[in-house]
């Protein structure tokens, strides 16, 4: 197949769905399919790209760090036309996705589109928390207009599978968990070295335990819930280090909730990190924790998981048939029950073995290559069902 990604996020930002369409693209191509990315300029680019075809693009309103592109220009048509593409496959409900899904209705072929962000929960990034409702009811109804436009719909979870039927989007939705590369992650594909390195760096010590954030550090995911149960574990716990790894527009916020809570010293920011490094910051933590409920699917569960580090978080939909609450991790409902969880997953040696013995079993279903698989499964139905319809139209006309 000749297969066409449409995306705003791409490498080389740091994000869910930057990472998933990367990987996918590599794997369809190691299954022997052609692949081309249709994505955004950015200036930071710093390798060469093969097959990837980046149209003029602006910082997005409210959200600077990611990327509006203008496609709509004659050449970036007429390379697409060029293509004679097979598939559309759609990662964004904004620009790039709209080109893709114009370009999927002039060219006749199908279209399918992965719905990774559920926009309700970010619209306070445009709004600044104005006219809340109504942003949300927008998100909704641009949610449904788009997915209700596409032949077939990809979410990575039943959660998201069910928020769309509850939108009204009556398009076929089929439930693909999104694969992780998971040799990256584990620990014997650490370089050693450097993890000596970064210890040094961030000032662990050898008797210290980190509990460990990787991801955004943004509104929805709820740090200051932590952080505000800290001090108290901090004080009676004087070898525990929090390392949040990344960056976003709340870091300020938790750094000034930090040095309000007086607990400065025992926690670090180290800032957003490359995707193809971050296996080894993950082998930095004791204990993997996040309190967000506005996940789709929670990939930096999967990563912790695969990297050997147990996973303390929010109960949430999303992590159903992931998190198995005391077999592949543990979740808590109220914030009062983190400090006895923390204490049990950082000292019970029993406990975690058991723990990370169920997680590992869970985990590699997570392949990247299973993920490939399985997308590639929708596309020859999606390419079947479109045969069919032009089957029935070309009867219809010599009837």
């Amino acid at each position: 197949m000749n297969i066409g990604l449409f995306t705003d996020p791409y490498y080389p930002m740091v994000d869910g769905v930057s990472n998933s369409v990367e990987m996918l693209r590599d794997e369809l191509e190691a299954l022997g399919h052609g692949v081309h990315v249709f994505t955004t300029t950015n200036p930071h680019i710093d390798r060469q790209e093969v097959n990837v075809h980046r149209s003029m693009s602006m910082p997005f309103f409210g959200l600077p760090s990611k990327r509006m592109g203008m496609p709509y220009h004659p050449m970036a048509i007429n390379k697409v036309r060029s293509l004679k593409l097979d598939i559309f496959h759609t990662h964004t409900e904004f620009s790039m996705g709209t080109f893709g899904k114009a370009m999927a209705r002039l060219a006749k072929k199908p279209l399918v589109h992965t719905y990774h962000t559920i926009y309700e929960d970010y619209m306070h990034y445009i709004t600044r928390g104005k006219f809340d409702k109504t942003s949300k009811k927008a998100a909704r109804v641009l949610s449904r207009i788009f997915c209700n436009g596409c032949d077939k719909l990809i979410v990575p979870t039943e959660k998201t599978r069910d928020l769309l039927t509850s939108y009204n989007v009556h398009t076929p939705i089929v439930t693909i968990p999104t694969g992780l590369p998971l040799e990256r992650f584990r620990m014997e594909n650490c370089d050693q070295d450097e993890l000596a390195r970064l210890r040094q760096h961030y000032g662990i010590g050898p008797e210290d335990k980190v509990i460990l954030f990787v991801g955004r550090i943004a509104k929805e995911k709820q740090l200051e819930d932590i952080v505000e149960v800290m001090p108290e574990f901090m004080r009676d716990h004087a070898h525990v280090r929090f390392l949040l790894v990344g960056d976003g527009p709340w870091r300020g916020i938790i750094e000034e909730l930090v040095n309000a809570k007086g607990i400065a010293q025992w926690v670090t920011f180290a800032g957003e990190q490359p995707y193809r490094t971050i296996g080894t910051y993950y082998h930095l933590g004791d204990v993997f924790i996040n309190a967000s409920r506005t996940e789709t699917q929670g990939l930096t569960y999967l990563e912790a998981m695969a990297a050997g580090i147990p996973v303390l978080a929010r109960a949430d939909r999303c992590l159903d048939n992931v998190i198995v609450n005391g077999a592949s991790g543990v979740t808590f409902e109220d914030m009062s029950e983190l400090p006895e969880q923390l204490e049990k997953m950082l000292y019970d040696d029993a406990w975690r073995e058991r723990i990370l013995k169920g997680a590992d079993a869970v985990v590699s279903d997570f392949s990247a290559r299973t993920f490939a698989k399985r997308v590639e499964s929708v596309y020859r139905d999606a390419m079947e069902q479109g045969d069919e319809v032009g089957a029935e139209a070309a009867e219809q006309s010599r009837a």
